[in-house]
């Protein structure tokens, strides 16, 4: 189980901000694991540090974006991070640091914690939102956001990929009954874990 969050800024107007929000994630109670590129990149090649982004991404718990006027503009690396987050169904945490920065289109039905006026706020509410993916209705919630892609993605496919993405609807579908089943019985779900 993926246990680090990335954290997704531009180095351009919100290294400070990433910077403390990494710390104050690690640093306080309950502790969160991040992966913060300033403190994980090992200094190997440009072209490898590629290669410890997309993993990184890839086995996170859940992406954290921190939305600023140049991290959300066209051309940002920052859409790069976090359509590779989607694509391998990561929870996109979108944090407003920004007034002029514009959600982008994608990330419009996501979680947002808002840090525009109080910082010690938005990291209270940011704990509360990594917290809860763990939680039963959080579980549940990624799901139903998955299942939201995948049929998006299914009325946008070509006939030669829609039997894979039916195949996912119908994978998370059967997910979400076994889910909304613990979230309404949460004793009985632990009850049957034990028997199997």
């Amino acid at each position: 189980m993926a246990e680090h969050s990335f954290i997704s800024y531009s180095g351009a107007d919100g290294l400070d901000f990433a910077t403390r929000l990494a710390d104050e994630l690690q640093g306080q109670h309950p502790f969160f694991k991040v992966w913060f590129d300033k403190r994980e990149l090992s200094s190997a090649s440009r072209d490898d540090w590629d290669d410890q982004l997309a993993n990184a991404i890839k086995t996170c718990k859940a992406l954290v974006f921190a939305m600023t006027e140049d991290s959300t503009a066209d051309g940002s690396v920052c859409k790069d991070e976090w359509t590779w987050a989607l694509k391998y169904k990561k929870p996109v945490i979108t944090l407003r640091k920004d007034k002029k920065a514009e959600t982008p289109f994608r990330l419009n039905n996501h979680q947002h914690v808002d840090f525009l006026e109080n910082f010690d706020i938005g990291i209270a509410q940011l704990r509360t939102a990594l917290t809860r993916l763990d939680s039963p209705e959080g579980v549940l919630d990624e799901l139903k956001h998955r299942l939201a892609d995948a049929n998006r993605d299914l009325r946008r496919a070509t006939d030669e990929k829609k039997p894979r993405i039916q195949a996912d609807i119908d994978d998370l579908k059967t997910q979400i009954k076994t889910q909304e089943k613990i979230v309404a019985n949460p004793k009985a779900a632990e009850e049957q874990t034990k028997k199997n």
